[in-house]
Formats: structure tokens, C-alpha cells, sequence
């Protein structure tokens, strides 16, 4: 049987638009974290998540055909019903129910964004991270071939980019972090040049938006399947315009940080993003853009050394410790 995928989306656009806000109190739980959790302070506590109400004005009436006038088929008003029923078994999140039937849906219509959106939604709110053998790693892989440039891809890419995320080889526990070392001192003044090859996201205005965070940290996380940035060469001397630290967790692509979280657990990352102007000659002098300066992964609950560099300091800035370590004793 084949349903008309653009027609019954429209009809579901508003639910779906709902569940995909990303940062609402609508989505779903985050599953319990993989290691103790360490409460720091000051703190932001995270907005309690609940439970969504679904309404029929948000599904389409199991006898009126999505297309107008011509009535639906006997087989095609009971896909609807089921398309609905499972829909309302996400939103409540009752998944042991939920699943099956969205599993037989998508063995029906292979091609239907919301039940593979549905399915990534469910098998990926029961697991602490993303990982790459999973399947809601695989349902987010068909979002993406079937429709890349979709809502649902948005929720799906970044399900796969924090995935794909592999660390560096020396990464260490409590090494030149900030805790240890402290924030940055900036000379507003100074040249700063790159230690390495850096994305460079000319395209990202002054003022640094949540999505442009999650880009930020996806074009590290995962490279191979960033598209977009510029690259700032080795070398490039910059001024440091502003600085924005901001938090991002492996479970961000359903339910977003906002401010710093009240508990840590190995799923966060603190990134240290800076806005900077090319001052350097060449074809990118006098260009504006940002760049990950610095980015920072909690690694252990236990002790001092709680977090581990994942990316460090690649235009070299002052921290407050060296500074402070280089004042001569009066």
C-alpha cells in the first residue's frame, strides 16, 4: 500500500513541530547517566520535563482524505488510525507499546518521516548516550537519506554527530583545564595566533544563538560530516573580539542545556567559543567569525580532577593561573 507521504505529513506538521521544538518541556526525559553525578555551584537547574497531551486537532480525520473530496480507502483509514495510536503512545511515552506498532508501520510505508522520526524518538530516549550500533542510530541514518534537508533530519543529525564523536588520543583527567588553570584573559589589544588548523564559521553572526552552539560543537564532535565552516590556517593571527562558554550534552539533540547544568555527568562538554577578526594578510583579513577555542569533557565524579581537555586552547590566551604564576613576589 502506499500513502501519500507529503499529503499526511501536513496534516501531523503541527504535532510534529511540537515534539521537535528540542528545548520545550515537551520532550522527553533524559534516561538515567552512566556515572555518579557531582552537583558544582552557582547552578541552573534544568526544567522538569513533562508529559505531552496529544489532540486530534493535530492528526487528520480518519475519514477525509488528506488530499480533499476523494474518500479514503478502507486500508488507508486504518493506517491512519494506527499512524494516530502510535503517536499518542510516543508523546505519552509509553514505548513498550508504541514500538511495536510503529515497527509495523514502517515495515507498511518505509518511506514515512514521522513514524522514523518516532522510532529514532523512542530507542534513543532509553539509552544513556547515543551510540553507533544502536537502532536509533539507524533509523536516524534513513531521516537522513530520505530527506536530509527535513525538521526530523535536524533531530536525527545530531543524534548521529554525537554518535560519531571520538576523542582524541591523550586525553587526560584534570590537564591545563579550567578548574586547574582558570578562564581567559584577553587583551583586547593583543594578536593571538593559531596553534593549529581551526574551523572557522564566518557565517555565524556576533551574537552566538543555541543552534549556532550545537553547530559549534557538532562541526568538532563529528567533522566528517560537517559541511559549512571555513578553515583558519595555522599561523593566522587574530584578534579576540568576545568570548561565550557555553555547556552541550551527548543527549542536547533531545532536549537542549540551558545555562550551566545543576548536575555533571560524563555525557557534558564546557566549550569556550571565541568571536574573532582575521588580522593577518591574506583572503580571510579582516573577517569575523567563530571558533572553538577550547572544549573541556567531564570525566569522574570523584575527586578534584573532574574534567579532561578535549580540545585545547588553539590560540594559546593568557589563563588566569599563568598570569597569576608570573607575578613577582612583592
Amino acid at each position: 500500500m502506499r500513502i501519500d507521504k507529503n499529503s499526511r505529513l501536513n496534516c501531523i506538521g503541527l504535532m510534529l513541530a511540537w515534539t521537535l521544538g528540542g528545548c520545550s518541556g515537551g520532550d522527553p526525559a533524559q534516561s538515567p547517566t552512566p556515572t555518579p553525578a557531582v552537583s558544582l555551584s552557582p547552578s541552573v537547574a534544568a526544567s522538569p520535563a513533562t508529559t505531552a497531551s496529544p489532540s486530534d486537532e493535530f492528526t487528520p480525520a480518519p475519514g477525509v482524505s488528506p488530499l480533499g473530496g476523494k474518500p479514503l480507502s478502507e486500508e488507508e483509514k486504518e493506517y491512519q488510525l494506527k499512524l494516530k495510536k502510535a503517536e499518542e503512545f510516543t508523546l505519552s511515552r509509553n514505548y513498550e507499546e508504541g514500538i511495536p506498532l510503529l515497527e509495523e508501520l514502517h515495515e507498511e510505508n518505509p518511506k514515512e518521516l514521522a513514524t522514523l522520526f518516532y522510532l529514532l524518538l523512542s530507542y534513543g530516549t532509553n539509552e544513556d548516550i547515543p551510540v553507533k550500533d544502536s537502532k536509533a542510530y539507524n533509523y536516524a541514518q534513513k531521516i537522513l537519506t530520505l530527506d536530509p534537508n527535513s525538521r526530523e533530519a535536524a533531530k536525527a543529525r545530531s543524534y548521529v554527530n554525537s554518535a560519531n564523536l571520538v576523542l582524541p588520543p591523550g586525553f587526560k583527567y584534570g590537564k591545563d583545564t579550567v578548574g586547574l588553570l582558570g578562564g581567559w584573559v584577553v587583551d583586547p589589544e593583543g594578536i593571538y595566533k593559531a596553534k593549529t588548523d581551526i574551523p572557522f564559521h564566518s557565517s555565524i553572526q556576533a551574537r552566538l544563538g543555541s543552534d549556532d552552539q550545537t553547530t559549534l560543537w557538532e562541526t568538532e564532535a563529528s567533522p566528517s560530516t560537517s559541511t559549512g565552516p571555513e578553515t583558519l590556517p595555522k599561523g593566522t593571527e587574530v584578534k579576540v573580539l568576545s568570548i561565550k562558554e557555553f555547556f552541550y550534552s551527548l543527549t542536547s539533540w533531545k532536549k537542549a542545556l540551558k545555562g550551566k547544568p545543576d548536575l555533571f555527568d560524563k555525557s557534558m562538554f564546557d566549550v569556550a567559543a571565541m568571536y574573532v577578526e582575521v588580522v593577518s594578510e591574506g583572503p580571510l583579513k579582516e573577517k569575523k567569525g567563530w571558533i572553538v577555542n577550547h572544549a573541556e569533557r567531564f570525566v569522574n565524579a570523584e575527586g578534584d580532577e573532574q574534567w579532561g581537555v578535549w580540545i585545547s586552547n588553539r590560540l594559546d590566551v593568557p589563563r588566569e593561573a599563568e598570569l597569576v604564576s608570573e607575578t613577582p613576589a612583592p
